[in-house]
């Protein structure tokens, strides 16, 4: 079996990330109006038709999110794109079955050839590697591995590209428009599949005396460090925005409410926890709305004003609260 490392690789650890569903058959490179693993799906696309490639797989540094800042969790998801299903997703369990679809005569259904190369970014940080597989030996050109350098440098351009015009400069959430088109197509992918999902939305409990009594450097502190509790609570898959202000939300990605519940509470939990640097003592609760989509309210619209309306019911309820589904506003003592 020939393995060949690009430039710059060398064993790598990165962990496999798992990507949204791909549009379809569409080659070209966009601008970067798409979101950080459309980016990759695309890129990924292109090197399975240039180096006539069956396999291609995107791996990323424990914690590297495409979509926002580090989250510290592990991503256990391959992108895998398999010829003729692209964009398939799977578990590393399951692995040998994509290496099992790969084209090849009989007897020789495994990965005979692998190229690899680092992802850096401009800083000079890593933070993954793009592999190419083959069910053929093969002896990479210098071309060839000239092209896939260039490919992995395109990826991490746009993926930068796009992280600096749709996130939040002072937390690093999405920003409002960029999450909102995240659950738009989420509720589209229920409308084609059925696939569950749910919104929890976040609002700091009396943010505004924090700023009037501590002055807005301090609001832009406790802002920061809720930002990094929510991520450091947040599921892998799920995404992070902040809807303006004080005021976040998580979009849980093929969830139901249950989940959404649990994901709230496990956040209020932690928020109330929180350690604002600089200023010890400082207490910062918050109030949660949730909601999951349903054949009633299947539309970001709808999806947005059911956990807003959820939020407010936790906010005249006491505060730090979690409000939405059967349970009602709830808290934990």
């Amino acid at each position: 079996m020939a393995y060949e490392d690009g430039a710059g690789y060398g064993g790598e650890t990165g962990v496999p990330c798992g990507l949204a569903d791909p549009d379809g058959g569409d080659q070209t490179l966009a601008a970067p109006a798409e979101s950080g693993q459309e980016q990759l799906e695309r890129v990924a696309s292109l090197v399975t038709s240039m180096l006539d490639v069956p396999l291609v797989i995107v791996t990323l540094e424990p914690g590297f999110n495409p979509e926002g800042a580090a989250t510290g969790q592990r991503r256990e998801l391959y992108h895998a794109l398999v010829a003729g299903t692209p964009g398939l997703l799977v578990h590393p369990d399951q692995i040998a079955l994509c290496l099992d679809n790969l084209p090849a005569t009989p007897g020789a259904r495994q990965v005979r050839s692998r190229l690899s190369v680092t992802l850096v970014t401009a800083t000079g940080a890593r933070i993954g590697a793009l592999h190419v597989y083959d069910t053929r030996e093969r002896r990479f050109t210098t071309s060839e591995r000239t092209a896939l350098r260039d490919f992995a440098h395109l990826m991490v351009s746009g993926i930068e590209l796009w992280r600096h015009a749709s996130h939040d400069g002072l937390t690093g959430a999405m920003s409002r428009g960029c999450f909102i088109e995240g659950l738009e197509r989420e509720t589209a992918r229920y409308h084609r599949k059925g696939t569950p999902c749910g919104l929890v939305m976040l609002d700091l409990d009396h943010f505004k005396e924090i700023n009037d009594r501590l002055g807005h450097a301090a609001g832009d502190m406790v802002l920061r460090a809720v930002a990094d509790t929510v991520r450091a609570e947040m599921r892998a898959e799920d995404a992070f925005g902040r809807l303006g202000g004080e005021e976040f939300a998580l979009l849980i990605s093929g969830g139901a409410l249950p989940v959404a519940q649990e994901v709230g509470e496990r956040v209020r939990t932690a928020v109330e926890r929180t350690e604002i640097p600089g200023h010890p003592g400082l207490k910062v609760t918050a109030s949660l709305g949730i909601a999951e989509i349903t054949p009633e309210e299947n539309t970001a619209e709808a999806l947005l004003a059911s956990a807003d309306a959820r939020l407010y019911e936790a906010k005249t309820a006491g505060r730090n609260r979690v409000g939405g589904g059967d349970l009602g506003p709830r808290l934990v003592a």
